[in-house]
């Protein structure tokens, strides 16, 4: 446990597993686009972390499969992926990083489902997101620096976010 001190690929199916990093590329890589059109902030590493979650999440109540193999790990400020944190834990003020268009290997239809996810929790800063995810049962159902069940995750995103996106 450790402790906290517009382009898309040429792609065109979903049957692709990703790793957590290539999903936090492609946030970054959006998020670098959106940061010229719109004016939004670099992510910080904390909200990273938990736009994984929310990523995961989604994916799991949608399609019934995970985005990535990584862990989510309930750490002592939120869900969080171990090997992306330590990976950004270098950009204090926030993640500015250049992501080659050639490094970019999302699909067309997860890049969609990616964005939705940005545009429906990126608009949160890191602390709102943290407090979010900190009261959400798959979070609080898991000591700390234990791994969060996907089933956890899975039933939960379907019962608070896709079913009631449908009412």
């Amino acid at each position: 446990c450790f402790h906290y001190t517009k382009h898309r690929s040429s792609f065109s199916n979903m049957s692709k597993q990703y790793t957590a990093m290539d999903i936090a590329n492609y946030f970054i890589h959006y998020n670098n686009y959106r940061r010229m059109e719109n004016g939004d902030d670099l992510i910080s590493n904390n909200k990273m972390q938990r736009l994984l979650y929310y990523a995961q999440g989604t994916m799991l109540a949608l399609k019934n499969k995970k985005l990535f193999d990584d862990d989510i790990c309930a750490f002592h400020y939120g869900p969080a992926v171990e090997s992306v944190y330590n990976e950004f834990s270098k950009y204090d003020a926030g993640i500015n990083k250049r992501i080659n268009n050639d490094d970019l290997v999302i699909d067309d239809k997860t890049a969609s489902l990616l964005e939705k996810v940005y545009e429906t929790f990126g608009q949160f800063s890191a602390g709102k997101l943290t407090e979010m995810s900190q009261k959400e049962k798959p979070f609080i159902q898991t000591a700390k620096c234990q791994v969060i069940d996907c089933k956890k995750i899975k039933k939960y995103f379907k019962k608070h976010y896709i079913e009631r996106e449908k009412e």
